[in-house]
């Protein structure tokens, strides 16, 4: 059973969907029940990111359907878990991809996809995503975009946000007034409407500052 489900999307409402999605796949038929086992298997991504309710629902749903349902829970902050889910899991912390890990992923999504990935561009691909998956393979369809056949030493375009991001840190340090201030709390709502969390927004600017 697959369902792509952004449960993060609903706001206050994220209590009723995961009820709802749990219960939908406990409720679904096995389509071979000799060759399958007797219980289903759901992924639940960003489960930190759920309100109280929706843990809480989380954790009632899990021992209703403990029978037919077996649940892997990801997160990135184990300490946004509520106690009482985290006491009926086994915790597994799995580090964040290496260098070769991430340029060995590179290197076979765009084998699939028909590219010639240089192994240098992979690398350098690879070290300015800071070990995260997800932007690397973002940066990589921004390179093809710009520019294929790929060269190793071709420019790496930057993030959309990352930007857009850095501006509004030129624009705080450039003037403090309150016309600046409002100007600069448009731009983080713009930001978070568009599903860049909190924490990666006060860590970029952290290192804005910094530098």
């Amino acid at each position: 059973f697959y369902s792509n489900s952004y449960y993060s999307d609903a706001g206050n409402n994220d209590r009723v969907v995961i009820q709802e999605l749990l219960k939908t796949v406990a409720q679904s038929q096995q389509l071979e029940t000799s060759t399958q086992r007797d219980f289903k298997v759901v992924l639940l991504t960003e489960v930190d990111k759920l309100t109280k309710d929706a843990q809480h629902a989380l954790r009632r749903t899990m021992e209703k359907y403990m029978a037919t349902c077996r649940l892997i829970l990801c997160c990135n902050s184990i300490s946004k878990i509520i106690g009482p889910i985290q006491s009926r899991c086994l915790s597994v912390r799995v580090p964040a991809p290496s260098i070769e890990d991430i340029c060995h992923v590179l290197s076979s999504v765009c084998k699939k996809e028909g590219l010639n990935l240089p192994q240098e561009l992979a690398q350098r691909l690879a070290e300015k995503s800071g070990r995260n998956l997800r932007k690397a393979l973002l940066m990589c369809e921004s390179c093809r975009v710009q520019q294929y056949p790929f060269s190793a030493d071709q420019d790496i375009p930057e993030m959309d946000w990352e930007i857009y991001l850095r501006e509004t840190a030129n624009a705080i340090v450039s003037q403090q007034s309150p016309q600046r201030l409002l100007e600069v709390r448009g731009r983080l709502y713009e930001l978070l409407t568009h599903c860049i969390p909190p924490e990666i927004i006060m860590k970029v600017f952290k290192l804005l500052t910094v530098v």
